[in-house]
């Protein structure tokens, strides 16, 4: 068996061969990874705390939906953000990695980065021998050098690997047991030297906020963090106030979302104790300065939503649906645009949309400051949307392949773009 400093100069002497592997990187983009004063950030000013599964079924298909959205969806449910794939497509001798499954790679990192999601790789996972391993490391940096993804080098000379693969792209960032920008390292027990820690296994040893680990694709895990990143509001008991309804609602099983008063049976998103909604005038009202998103205490599957909205001209808001924990709930459960937009014709991104997807029927808002009814009715994948007795959408996800996967069960949450909106009379009828 070589030595590590064997292997790591067959694997310079490997990387002269191939050819101008070792080139000028490029400049890091606008949604790479970096790290800065300690800390790892996915993009110029938003950090990335790493709550990983290994999922390897997806680097098997990382250009199918049908495996792409269920898995990236099972890990945002519960608080994840980050799949963890085997590098595959690889020729026997590891020398070549198959074209179409390295763009796969590409468009793969790109949809996690929609998603607020990031993707890590392990280029030696799948190879056997020292010579394939060098191969595999030095046609990852060669081939795929992108840097929305982090590179994950296992087994003994996961470290002198690594160090190559820096080397040839010292603007990416590498995982290994020492020697790299993150050390990966089993639950319980400390990195050496200055290196970010990534904790392999149970994260219930160290559920700090900020720490980041990686767990196996297992059940009993998934379920652990979802346990164990609960909101205070799903916590607490709360019992809805069904005065604020009509009799007729009652009697059909509606149950008061919002009371009108305060923001009980809500929490913002991260846990945040405030943020830009507020109870104003008996309204759920939101000052547009950029704040967290407000939360139902509860998941809800199938039911019929009622609520009302306005929104100022040209602003920017929606109800998130069936969404997720972490990452990007328009894309993971999905969102009812809403937009001030009166009068403009539909688009997938317009009032009524299922954003940035399926287009409304019609464009059924009203003028900017009026207040908007709308009714949504999920069973299953059977959505039907009603905008000031207009009906908008009507739909099947099963239908459509983007959809079809998403989530069927989730929170319900109002956001904020940036943009002044008001909600009241928020109720729910349990189907």
């Amino acid at each position: 068996m070589l030595r590590s400093s064997a292997v790591l100069s067959l694997l310079v002497l490997v990387a002269m061969v191939l050819g101008g592997c070792a080139s000028s990187a490029p400049d890091v983009g606008k949604d790479d990874f970096r790290i800065r004063d300690g800390q790892l950030y996915r993009s110029d000013d938003t950090m990335h705390t790493i709550r990983a599964f290994e999922t390897p079924r997806l680097g098997a298909c990382p250009g199918d939906l049908d495996c792409i959205v269920p898995t990236l969806v099972r890990v945002a449910d519960v608080g994840g953000n980050t799949p963890c794939i085997p590098l595959q497509g690889l020729s026997d001798d590891a020398s070549a990695i198959d074209p179409d499954h390295a763009q796969a790679l590409k468009d793969l990192a790109n949809r996690c980065k929609d998603q607020h999601m990031r993707l890590i790789l392990k280029p030696l996972a799948t190879v056997e021998g020292d010579a394939a391993k060098c191969e595999a490391a030095t046609r990852a940096a060669a081939t795929l050098g992108d840097g929305r993804i982090l590179y994950w080098f296992t087994g003994e000379h996961g470290p002198a690997m690594a160090a190559l693969f820096k080397e040839l792209q010292p603007n990416l960032i590498t995982m290994a047991a020492s020697g790299a920008d993150l050390a990966v390292v089993p639950a319980g027990t400390e990195a050496q030297g200055d290196a970010l820690t990534v904790l392999l296994g149970d994260f219930m040893e160290a559920n700090a906020d900020q720490a980041h680990f990686i767990l196996p694709d297992d059940p009993a895990m998934y379920a652990k963090l979802d346990e164990a990143r609960r909101r205070p509001v799903e916590l607490a008991p709360w019992t809805p106030d069904n005065s604020v309804l009509s009799e007729a609602e009652r009697a059909e099983g509606f149950i008061a979302l919002f009371n009108g008063t305060d923001l009980s049976g809500w929490g913002f998103q991260h846990g945040e104790t405030e943020g830009s909604y507020s109870v104003k005038d008996g309204l759920l009202f939101c000052d547009g300065s950029g704040g967290p998103a407000l939360y139902t205490r509860d998941r809800y599957d199938d039911f019929v939503l009622r609520f009302e909205f306005r929104i100022v001209e040209g602003g920017n808001s929606g109800v998130w649906i069936r969404a997720p924990r972490d990452c990007r709930q328009s894309k993971t459960g999905f969102e009812f645009q809403i937009m001030g937009d009166y009068g403009e014709e539909p688009t997938k991104t317009s009032t009524g949309a299922i954003y940035d997807v399926v287009a409304p029927l019609k464009n059924a808002g009203k003028p900017a400051g009026e207040w908007n009814t709308v009714e949504l009715t999920l069973n299953g994948p059977v959505y039907k949307a009603i905008l000031n007795g207009e009906v908008v959408q009507d739909i099947n996800f099963d239908d459509d392949p983007e959809l079809k996967h998403r989530l069927r069960r989730g929170f319900i949450a109002v956001q904020d773009h940036d943009h002044e909106a008001a909600f009241r009379n928020i109720r729910i009828k349990q189907l």
